[in-house]
């Protein structure tokens, strides 16, 4: 029994040291070469792996992560579905980058981000938590709304505002940075939503908001469908109305997708998560008058708190707003629209869809690279 599972052991080490070289070595930064991986199913029955890699630049030292699939139970008694990478330390290592909250739209939960970006930023030394937010596929309801078939923005506030809470409680105990915030489209706007509190606002180092749907919501944004491209207004309005996108092929390669070189099995494996991730729909007559345009603009497009942050001892968190110029859902208005109501400026990817964390690696990786180095600026690391 020994012997084999010292040989099995060995077998596994050197496939993921050959296949993470060649992927790893695909990175544009600096940071690690080689990679050993053992996979087992923990107590719980949660799938997790743990690899150690080590500096290219020389070999004192080593970092060993850990992909964990956890419920965290909030105060309303929802087990929230939360994906983590997290790191271990050797050699005295202390982890100075931030970690990442990763938070996703409509259609979507927290599996969108471990598709790729998990393992590009935690190559460059970021742990990542992604959160499936209250009413998708793997979060679901409260036991108590159990048959509801809609969620309300400020309950998405709420989710999101425990799980940065727990994980800087986390960061605290460890001596790691406040952690910064990720969303795309939908999540966006619940992100806007959070910093509208000042407590909140004071627990994250910094926010970025990818393809995000605008302080005013979709109204604004499908009357200027409506003037510019009917077709397109009749395809969005089947796609996410009628959830087309979860049924039919070639419309969620055009809307989520565009021009990007996705294949079909790809796809359908996506469209099976985008059905789980959307029985539940978000309650859209109660957000008409909760948008962030509503209840935090000023005269100028801007955010209230931007200009009312009174307490000296508080730095708001940097803000960094980044849209596709190939997004069918999100047009470069609405992401102006969102740069001006943060107090920043917009950056348009070129060739990028509204799935800018999926899809084919020149892509996804366009975006990773843009975001890992605006983290960088920004961060000062």
């Amino acid at each position: 029994f020994l012997s084999i599972l010292y040989f099995n052991s060995v077998y596994i080490c050197i496939y993921g040291f050959i296949c993470n070289t060649a992927r790893t070595h695909s990175y544009p930064f600096r940071y690690f070469q080689s990679l050993q991986s053992i996979n087992y199913k923990n107590p719980r029955g949660n799938y997790e792996f743990t690899y150690r890699l080590a500096a290219n630049t020389n070999n004192d030292w080593q970092l060993t992560f850990t992909d964990r699939e956890e419920t965290w139970t909030n105060s309303a008694e929802l087990d929230l579905n939360i994906l983590r990478r997290d790191a271990h330390y050797f050699q005295n290592i202390k982890l100075i980058k931030p970690p990442i909250l990763f938070l996703h739209g409509s259609f979507h939960s927290a599996w969108c981000f471990r598709e790729n970006f998990f393992d590009y930023f935690s190559s460059l030394g970021h742990e990542c938590y992604a959160l499936s937010l209250r009413g998708t596929g793997p979060t679901g309801l409260p036991p108590d709304s159990i048959e509801r078939s809609n969620v309300k923005i400020e309950e998405h506030v709420e989710d999101l505002a425990f799980v940065i809470n727990r994980i800087c409680q986390e960061s605290t105990q460890r001596n790691i940075s406040k952690p910064i915030i990720i969303s795309h489209s939908f999540g966006g706007l619940v992100l806007m939503k959070l910093l509208e509190q000042s407590a909140m606002r004071d627990s994250i180092s910094g926010s970025m908001f990818l393809c995000s749907i605008p302080p005013s919501g979709n109204a604004a944004m499908t009357k200027r469908f409506l003037r510019k491209n009917l077709l397109l207004s009749l395809k969005i309005v089947w796609g996410f109305v009628f959830k087309g996108v979860t049924t039919n092929l070639s419309l969620c390669r055009e809307l989520f997708f565009s021009k990007s070189n996705v294949d079909d099995a790809t796809l359908v494996r996506y469209m099976s998560r985008f059905r789980e991730d959307s029985k539940v729909v978000v309650d859209f007559k109660a957000l008409s008058h909760a948008l962030p345009s509503v209840t935090c603009m000023k005269e100028d497009g801007t955010a209230c708190w931007l200009s009312d942050n009174n307490d000296k001892d508080s730095t708001l968190p940097w803000r960094i707003v980044i849209g596709g110029e190939e997004d069918r859902i999100v047009d470069s208005e609405g992401v102006q629209e969102t740069a001006r109501y943060l107090g920043t400026k917009a950056l348009l990817l070129s060739e990028v869809p509204h799935d800018l964390m999926l899809g084919d690696t020149a892509c996804w990786r366009k975006a990773a690279d843009l975001i890992a180095k605006q983290i960088e600026l920004n961060s000062n690391l």
